[in-house]
């Protein structure tokens, strides 16, 4: 069933993704560039959309087939994550005000928490569980979002979370990997240079059903272990932008204007071309993969979160370095 997952999802992915782009082009849905931007020239967008229904088809076949840890859970996050795709691309068509998204988006990771199953030990309230992963999940819909401003970045960002789903809760790996495959197919027309971008639509929704993902893989046998080896395989974009939205704010700083001062953004600024930052990217992303796995079979927990940062420290002084030369 793995492989026919990933087979599907990638096939189909990759079948849709240029025919996203003929519809992009007709529809006039096009990127311009601003002050947050890493391109120069106009570029369609919306191409996310492959994604979602690659995820949703393909996904919701295979719970048809057969059954899965946290499957209720997993189902409400698929019909979720199609409303919060469809807001993305309402976003992406008219620019909706960032009010009204944060409380769709507050609304629907609210109601899927609704059906997951406790994580913490029996000490946390369960109150203060849900408040914490609400904001917690919201954060991670939008970080998704704000780090989505270089060819291929989020989409290699969403296999790696795939492959540590894949490698850390087997009994999920069908699903994952069609998270996975849909992303690869993807990446036909996402890689640098970028013939589409992938829009809101699809950045929300990765970010959205990524989270889904890791939540129900803690929810299926939870302990503080693979809870620190799980936020360690995404924190190459949960550093930048938690980072990045704290310096802004200490300066005085709107959080939700376009800037270009993510660690990427510097990397690309400084004169790196897109496939040589994607590919610096990928080398962190493998690092944190191999570091969170390996914490986890060793049963390590704050050594693991400490292990993950110190490479994305060493990136962050190489840059800050290479501005100042």
């Amino acid at each position: 069933m793995e492989a026919l997952s990933v087979i599907c999802a990638t096939f189909f992915s990759g079948w849709l993704a240029p025919k996203i782009v003929r519809m992009a082009k007709e529809k006039s849905l096009m990127d311009v560039a601003n002050e947050r931007s890493s391109h120069t020239t106009p570029t369609p967008r919306g191409g996310g959309i492959g994604i979602v229904l690659t995820v949703l088809l393909v996904s919701a076949a295979l719970h048809g087939l057969g059954t899965f840890p946290q499957q209720t859970f997993l189902l409400v996050s698929l019909g979720l994550g199609l409303v919060i795709a469809a807001l993305g691309y309402l976003d992406d068509r008219h620019n909706l005000p960032a009010r009204l998204r944060l409380l769709i988006q507050l609304v629907c990771i609210g109601t899927a928490l609704v059906f997951l199953p406790k994580i913490t030990p029996d000490f946390v309230p369960v109150w203060a569980e849900k408040v914490f992963l609400l904001l917690a999940w919201t954060w991670f819909v939008n970080l998704y979002n704000f780090m989505d401003g270089l060819d291929g970045l989020a989409t290699v960002q969403a296999i790696f979370i795939g492959l540590g789903v894949v490698i850390l809760s087997p009994v999920l790996a069908p699903l994952a990997l069609v998270y996975i495959g849909a992303c690869m197919g993807f990446l036909r027309t996402n890689w640098p240079p970028a013939k589409i971008f992938m829009g809101d639509v699809g950045s929300t929704f990765l970010g959205f059903y990524g989270a889904a993902l890791l939540l129900a893989t803690l929810a299926n046998a939870p302990s503080l272990p693979l809870f620190c080896s799980l936020i360690t395989v995404p924190m190459l974009f949960v550093a930048d932008a938690t980072y990045t939205l704290f310096k802004r704010l200490f300066q005085g700083k709107l959080p939700w204007v376009a800037h270009r001062e993510h660690w990427y953004q510097r990397a690309h600024l400084m004169g790196m071309r897109h496939n040589q930052v994607l590919w610096r990217a990928i080398l962190l992303y493998t690092t944190l993969l191999g570091v969170a796995v390996g914490g986890y079979i060793t049963q390590s927990t704050g050594l693991t979160v400490l292990a993950g940062l110190l490479p994305l420290l060493y990136a962050a002084r190489r840059i800050v370095y290479l501005e100042g030369k």
